[in-house]
């Protein structure tokens, strides 16, 4: 029962989003997985200021269940705006940032972004999935000290209703960094038994867990 609960978790979790499926470690909900114990390593830190994570449900007009999962979190990091922007918008370069991103491929670069296919990976008590979605992304420098991209899904498969979000990035010279926040709303198809109460106890760990992966790239570790 144990292995089919993480299964459902693992593909709940990791074929939602871009950014969501940007984390690992579901097992286990912990945010900072395989460097737990090492934080003292880590040159940059996130200071969470904002945690706000929900799972609800709706219904199609065909009867399907969908699971609904908003997530809206900010964090204080101390690095360039610059330097976060660079590393979000390295887009073939994200499976060394975020473990679980096995291939980004770009198939097309537009002014204002790009239009990516995502390879999705989760491993996992010897099983292991993949996913691939296709992304559109777009970025925008609101001022010199505020960035923002955002991403939705341009195809997907069935199981997937819908998916969009947004990374911010406004850099406070007082606070010598910037305020990083993460939003997304995912429409997830509700197909096993459990599957809300697995999200819904391993979500907001995975989410924090973005935070912890991005702060390892912009700290060079």
């Amino acid at each position: 029962m144990a292995s089919k609960l993480f299964i459902i978790g693992a593909i709940a979790f990791a074929l939602s989003s871009p950014a969501f499926a940007q984390s690992g470690n579901i097992a286990n909900g912990n945010p900072e997985g395989k460097n737990a114990g090492a934080s003292s390593a880590r040159r940059v830190e996130p200071v969470f200021i904002r945690t706000n994570f929900s799972i609800g449900e709706e219904k199609t007009q065909d009867g399907k269940k969908w699971i609904v999962m908003k997530a809206d979190y900010a964090a204080s990091i101390k690095a360039d705006l610059e330097k976060i922007s660079s590393i979000l918008t390295d887009y073939e370069a994200m499976p060394k940032v975020f473990k679980n991103i096995e291939k980004v491929e770009v198939v097309e670069r537009l002014p204002d972004g790009a239009v990516t296919r995502q390879t999705t990976i989760v491993r996992g008590l010897g099983f292991s999935f993949r996913n691939t979605l296709l992304f559109r992304i777009s970025n925008t420098s609101v001022s010199p000290d505020v960035f923002v991209q955002t991403f939705s899904l341009s195809e997907g498969d069935k199981s997937t209703l819908k998916t969009e979000g947004s990374w911010t990035l406004e850099y406070s010279k007082a606070e010598g960094g910037c305020v990083v926040s993460y939003r997304t709303e995912n429409v997830i198809l509700h197909q096993y038994p459990l599957q809300d109460s697995v999200m819904s106890a391993f979500g907001a760990g995975e989410i924090k867990k973005l935070f912890f992966e991005l702060c390892d790239a912009i700290g060079g570790k």
